[in-house]
C-alpha cells in the first residue's frame, strides 16, 4: 500500500466533560478559511459547515489553523521549531530550513529532548481545538518522490512516537494514520463523551452562510480561474468530446466483431486501446487544480497543452480507424493496419497554442469525395454542418443519392481579406443515433448546378 503523506494522530489523554452525540457527517480538511465574522471561541477552528441556514446537509470540517500545510506550519505555532522535524531537510539533503536551524537525526542520546520539544508544539496547537485528538500533516507538494525520504521521515518519527508512548507522565499517544483514522478517532472521542459539550449545544458548532467566492485575505477573491487561460479550458472540452466519440465508435467496432462471431482483426484492438488509455490519462491529469483552472506556470501549462493536443490526435486516429472497419464491405476478412490514416477529420492541430486548422476538401470536376458524418449520440440528430472546399461549385448527395441543398460562403482571412480558393459549404445533415452516414461531395461545372 502506498501512502502519500503521513498523518501523525495524537491522543492527548486529558479528561473532559460529556456532550451530545453527533450525527454521521462527511468529513473534509480545509487549509484556510477567512469568514467576515470573527469566531470568538478558541475552538472555532473546528465545526460543521452549512451552505445556507436551515439546510439539512452539513460537512464536518477540520480547519488548519496556521499558514500552510507544509511541515513547518503544521506541528504547532512556531515554524522555526516545526521545521526541525522535517527530516527531508537533514543536513546534506539539499533542502534547508529558512530559520537556519536544521533538523537532527533522532538517536537514543537526543530522543527525549527532541520529543519534548515537538510535544510542546503539539500541545500549543491542541489548545485551538475542542478535542483531544490532533491532526498533524507530514508532507508537502512534490514530496516522497525519493525512497530515502520515506525512510528519513518514518524512521525518525517512529523513534519519537515510541519514546512518547512509553512515557505515561506525558499523557500522550502518538501514531501514524490517515485522514480516515483521524476522523474515526475524532468521532469515537465525541461519541464516548470525553470531550465536553452539552445537550443544549452540540459539541461541533455549525457555521452557516455562503462560502463562495473564496478569499484568502481581505478582498482577494479566488474567481479568476473561471476565465484564466480560456483557450486551454476550451481544449479540455474539445478533448472530452473527442474522447467520448472515440470510445463509442471503438466499442461499436468491437461489438460488431463479437456479434459476427469472427475473431477481431489482428493488431487492431490493442494499439487503439493504448491511444484511448493515454488520452484518458491526459484528460484526467489536466483536471488538477492548477491545470483546468489555468493557474499553473507557463512551462507547466505548455506541457499540459502538448499532452491534450496529442490526445486529440490519438482520439481522431481511433475514430477514423474504427470508422474504416465499420464501413468496410467485407469485415470478415478485414486486415487491420492500425497506423494507417484512412480518413482525415475536419480539423487538425498543428500547434498547441493555436486553434486547429480546418481541413480543405480539394475538389476536381468529375471526382467524388466522400464525407462521412459520425453521430456519437444515441438519438437522431439533424444539424447544420460546414465543410471547407477549394471550389464554390459544389453538389452534395446524401444517402440513396438524394440531392442535399447547401449554401456557399466566402472564407475571410486576416484583416478582412477574402480567400480566393477557399469556401465554406453548409448543408443540413440527418444522421441516426450511433451511426455513420456518408455524403458525396463533388465539384461540378457552373452551368450544371441545381439552383433553387
Amino acid at each position: 500500500m502506498v501512502v502519500l503523506t503521513f498523518y501523525p494522530v495524537l491522543h492527548l489523554q486529558e479528561p473532559s466533560g460529556t456532550f451530545k452525540q453527533c450525527p454521521p457527517l462527511d468529513p473534509m480538511v480545509v487549509l484556510t478559511f477567512y469568514p467576515v465574522l470573527h469566531l470568538q471561541e478558541p475552538s472555532g477552528t473546528f465545526g460543521t459547515f452549512k451552505q445556507y441556514p436551515g439546510t439539512t446537509t452539513e460537512i464536518l470540517a477540520h480547519l488548519m489553523p496556521f499558514y500552510s500545510y507544509d511541515v513547518p506550519h503544521t506541528c504547532g505555532p512556531d515554524p522555526k521549531v516545526c521545521c526541525q522535524f522535517d527530516f527531508r531537510r537533514l543536513p546534506g539533503s539539499g533542502i534547508t530550513c529558512p530559520w537556519r536551524v536544521p533538523p537532527q537525526p533522532i538517536s537514543e542520546l537526543n530522543v527525549h529532548s527532541r520529543a519534548l520539544l515537538l510535544l510542546d508544539q503539539y500541545r500549543r496547537k491542541a489548545q485551538l481545538f475542542r478535542t483531544n485528538t490532533l491532526l498533524v500533516p507530514l508532507g508537502d507538494d512534490f514530496r516522497y518522490s525519493r525512497p530515502e525520504e520515506w525512510d528519513q521521515q518514518f524512521t525518525n518519527y517512529q523513534r519519537l512516537f515510541d519514546h512518547l508512548n512509553t512515557q505515561p507522565d506525558l499523557h500522550v499517544e502518538a501514531q501514524f494514520g490517515t485522514l480516515a483514522d483521524y476522523f474515526r478517532a475524532l468521532r469515537e472521542e465525541a461519541e464516548g463523551g470525553t470531550a465536553g459539550g452539552g445537550e443544549e449545544q452540540p459539541f461541533f458548532p455549525s457555521l452557516s452562510g455562503d462560502f463562495f467566492t473564496y478569499a484568502d485575505r481581505e478582498d482577494h477573491y479566488w474567481s479568476g480561474y473561471y476565465t484564466s487561460r480560456p483557450f486551454y479550458k476550451s481544449l479540455d472540452r474539445l478533448l472530452e468530446g473527442y474522447l467520448r466519440g472515440a470510445e463509442v465508435l471503438f466499442s461499436l467496432a468491437l461489438a460488431t466483431q463479437s456479434a459476427s462471431g469472427a475473431p477481431p482483426p489482428s493488431g487492431m484492438a490493442g494499439p487503439l486501446m493504448s491511444r484511448l488509455v493515454a488520452a484518458r490519462r491526459s484528460l484526467a491529469l489536466f483536471q488538477h487544480h492548477d491545470g483546468i483552472t489555468g493557474t499553473a506556470k507557463d512551462h507547466v501549462m505548455t506541457d499540459y497543452a502538448l499532452k491534450l493536443v496529442k490526445s486529440v490526435d490519438d482520439c481522431q486516429h481511433v475514430i477514423q480507424q474504427a470508422a474504416h472497419y465499420l464501413l468496410s464491405a467485407d469485415q470478415a476478412s478485414y486486415k487491420a493496419q492500425p497506423e494507417i490514416v484512412y480518413y482525415e477529420l475536419g480539423e487538425k492541430f498543428t500547434e498547441h497554442s493555436r486553434p486547429p486548422s480546418r481541413m480543405v476538401l480539394g475538389l476536381q470536376e468529375g471526382v467524388v469525395v466522400m464525407a462521412v458524418v459520425y453521430n456519437s449520440d444515441p438519438h437522431r440528430r439533424i444539424q447544420l454542418l460546414t465543410i471547407r472546399t477549394s471550389s464554390p461549385y459544389v453538389e452534395i448527395l446524401g444517402p440513396r443519392n438524394a440531392p442535399v441543398p447547401c449554401q456557399v460562403d466566402p472564407v475571410f482571412l486576416k484583416w478582412g481579406e477574402v480567400a480566393a480558393t477557399l469556401y465554406d459549404v453548409t448543408f443540413l445533415a440527418d444522421v441516426p443515433g450511433l451511426s455513420l452516414t456518408s455524403y458525396s461531395v463533388r465539384s461540378v461545372h457552373p452551368d450544371k448546378l441545381r439552383k433553387e
